[in-house]
């Protein structure tokens, strides 16, 4: 696959809102993620997940069937293991091809000898390498400027940020969100750079395997690291907007049984308003999350917006000083 995007610079901007890995969270998520998210920005949806157990084209799962039915792109895959494996290999064979002796003598790093956010760092790998070969396959790149790559599971406290101020060069990430890749907004011209995360996690392999044959565990903070290594190497600048969503489960979400009681929170007082619907009973994957979120509740953007467009003009104008003293 290229490195870089051949771009119709003629055309408006346009968003595309691309929901990564599951629906999970979708039943409860959906009204405010449309209103929210979709309806102020003008964007269209795209879908890159694990394809319901039951999914048929034709005929999908009634839990999933308004996400489905709204999403103008959706690319699929049934096993994810196969498909991870099948992507490592044709990669390494096209792009690296010096590695290719070695990653097919090194087996996946799987079950006990990884933490759980590990094997999350490799579903992030995986689907946003499925997302960049969708956009490349229907030349998205060609349509919209700006992306937003988010999770089906965030319930939305206020509007999303207007992302026509993001610039080339810049990912505009939550505050306080670890680096788990759970929602980012991404100009179009860094959109490999931001999705192709393959040669770090085959770097971060090379670098585990004595981790791997013994007892130790890949911690949070190490695969944060690989993350900030991989957006550092790449000159991009992470931007923070004040933190308006909050990630919930739903009755089918595996990681109910996951997740300790510490980092969830059942909402039991909040009033209808607050959540748009009157969740009462919103079980929070999260519960910092979820305060922070309630902090910003019906945020307006004036003087956030404010204060990007004046740091954007006062770099230009710090760039027409150096012309002219050229």
């Amino acid at each position: 696959m290229k490195n870089s995007i051949q771009r119709n610079h003629s055309i408006s901007q346009k968003t595309l809102v691309v929901i990564l890995g599951s629906t999970y969270g979708h039943s409860i998520t959906f009204p405010t993620f449309l209103r929210r998210v979709l309806y102020p920005l003008e964007a269209d949806l795209a879908l890159a997940v694990s394809r319901p157990k039951l999914y048929h084209p034709l005929r999908v799962v009634n839990s999933h069937d308004s996400l489905y039915q709204t999403a103008s792109y959706t690319w699929g895959i049934d096993k994810k293991r196969k498909y991870l494996d099948s992507v490592l290999i044709d990669y390494v064979k096209e792009c690296r091809p010096e590695l290719l002796n070695e990653v097919s003598n090194f087996p996946l790093i799987t079950g006990s000898q990884l933490s759980k956010r590990m094997q999350a760092f490799e579903e992030i790998v995986l689907f946003r390498w499925l997302a960049l070969s969708g956009i490349y396959k229907d030349r998205l790149w060609e349509k919209y400027t700006h992306f937003i790559f988010t999770s089906a599971d965030l319930l939305y406290t206020a509007h999303h940020p207007p992302v026509r101020f993001l610039l080339p060069g810049e990912l505009w990430v939550p505050s306080r969100q670890n680096d788990d890749g759970m929602h980012m907004v991404v100009h179009r011209d860094d959109l490999v750079v931001c999705l192709n995360l393959i040669d770090e996690l085959l770097q971060l392999r090379r670098e585990l395997q004595n981790i791997a044959t013994g007892t130790k565990e890949v911690q949070v903070d190490e695969v944060g690291y690989v993350l900030q290594r991989h957006y550092s190497r790449s000159n991009l600048t992470r931007t923070s907007f004040p933190r308006i969503m909050f990630a919930v489960f739903d009755e089918n979400d595996p990681q109910q049984a996951e997740l300790s009681g510490a980092h969830r929170e059942l909402i039991k007082n909040s009033s209808p308003e607050k959540l748009e619907g009157g969740f009462y009973h919103v079980l929070v994957k999260y519960s910092g999350a979820y305060k922070k979120a309630n902090d910003n509740f019906n945020k307006d953007w004036a003087a956030w917006i404010e204060t990007r467009t004046s740091s954007h003009s006062a770099s230009s104008d710090e760039d027409m000083a150096d012309l002219d003293d050229e």
